[in-house]
């Protein structure tokens, strides 16, 4: 029968050895070394990253420059495209808002006048409307410009994409 202190010493050097492995499987990690001399000469066509299971080629990184210049072409088109919707909506927005400015005016002269009731309850919905209507487009052109910024990360990570992978193969 084990006493309680045996149990702890035990556990104690199963603490220790268990840390020691963790530490020392670092120390098994290879690094890869390739000569500038080798990639100035374009002798590395593949470089196999065998730890994590990777393999990047040359041609790779051609592909992902191309795919990354058409994704920018088509990005740099769909931001035009949405720049100019915006730019009608928000000229729309001022529109409105000088429409919205004219029908104050005319309430407020309508009360002092002592207008019909139900003219000035119509007028009241069309206050309403006309002020649904620009929260609606400054929502709009709100979400226009998210797309425009979501747009501008795609097109980022596909340029990162295309130096992360250009960087595997300067630094490996």
């Amino acid at each position: 029968m084990l006493n309680k202190r045996s149990i702890f010493t035990r556990v104690r050097y199963l603490y220790i050895c268990f840390l020691w492995i963790g530490l020392c499987l670092n120390l098994h990690a290879q690094t890869i070394e390739i000569p500038i001399s080798l990639l100035e000469q374009g002798k590395v066509d593949e470089i196999k990253l065998t730890e994590a299971g990777i393999t990047v080629k040359s041609e790779d990184i051609e592909k992902a420059k191309t795919k990354a210049d058409e994704v920018k072409i088509t990005i740099d088109i769909s931001i035009g495209e949405i720049e100019s919707v915006i730019s009608n909506l928000e000229s729309d927005a001022e529109t409105t808002d000088v429409y919205l400015e004219g029908l104050q005016r005319d309430k407020k002269d309508y009360q002092v006048g002592e207008a019909n009731s139900s003219f000035l309850k119509l007028l009241d919905k069309e206050l309403e409307i006309v002020k649904q209507k620009v929260n609606v487009g400054n929502e709009q052109i709100s979400a226009y410009k998210d797309q425009v910024a979501a747009l501008q990360n795609q097109s980022k990570i596909y340029a990162d994409r295309v130096s992360l992978l250009g960087s595997v193969i300067v630094t490996v």
